[in-house]
Parts: C-alpha cells; sequence; structure tokens
C-alpha cells in the first residue's frame, strides 16, 4: 500500500518493528546519502540492492517539506536518483529509517542512546520498507 505524506509519517511514527519503536520517515538528506547516480542511464534502481532489496525503482516520501509551496513535499526517485517535489496529497511508496535524534527516541534515556551506536549509515541495513502489495 502506498500513502500520502502525512499517512506516511504517521505510519513511521507509530511503527514498531524488531523491538524498536524510534522509526522516523527520512529527510531527503538522508536520501542523498544512499542514492548513486549511474553514469549510463538508465541504470537503475539507484539503490544497492544487496542492502536495499525490496526497493522498486519508483517515488518514497521524505520527511521534508517543500518550503516553497505548503502543499508540497521532497521525495527520492529511486529510477533515476533524483530528488523532486511533490504534491502531499499524492500516495507513493514509504521508507522508515531509526531516529537520529536522541531526543526524538521515544521511551529511552538519553544515556542508553549515547551507548548505543548510530544505525543510519550509507547501505544500511536496518531501513525498513513499505511496499504494496
Amino acid at each position: 500500500k502506498k500513502f500520502n505524506w502525512k499517512q506516511s509519517k504517521e505510519y513511521c511514527d507509530n511503527l514498531e518493528l524488531a523491538d524498536q519503536k524510534d522509526w522516523q520517515l527520512p529527510s531527503v538528506d538522508d536520501f542523498k546519502t544512499i542514492i548513486y547516480k549511474p553514469e549510463t542511464f538508465p541504470a537503475y534502481p539507484t539503490i544497492d540492492q544487496r542492502f536495499f532489496r525490496y526497493t522498486v525503482p519508483s517515488f518514497y516520501w521524505s520527511s521534508t517539506a517543500y518550503q516553497g509551496s505548503a502543499n508540497g513535499a521532497w521525495q527520492a526517485y529511486f529510477y533515476n536518483g533524483e530528488t523532486l517535489t511533490e504534491s502531499k496529497p499524492k500516495t507513493i511508496y514509504v521508507m522508515a529509517t531509526p531516529r537520529k535524534d536522541p531526543e526524538q527516541r521515544r521511551g529511552k534515556s538519553v544515556e542508553t542512546i549515547r551507548q548505543t551506536p548510530p544505525r543510519w549509515r550509507r547501505h544500511s541495513p536496518t531501513l525498513v520498507e513499505r511496499r504494496e502489495t
């Protein structure tokens, strides 16, 4: 199933998976760290399928609102590696990532978080994707 932008954020905020409750919709800058642009086109998908095997060469919402329009938000397009804007009511794929900001992690103390190694890295296998069924 695909979600609109608001539903995508709510889905990630409420996701409980692998004993974790600290998921978020990634920012457009997060997506830019995992997108690679091939030298030849088309050479899709523009994401490493060894680590993101369920990512289809399509559009995925980011948490980043578009400053030029109250009704727009940024998305990643894993067909050609572009990041572009879309109208928030449109339904597209969603990918959840672990929260990076300790203040945003629900149910965990700051000390516990400081002892936990960061999990968002290029080619991180901890990402979760919601696919249309």
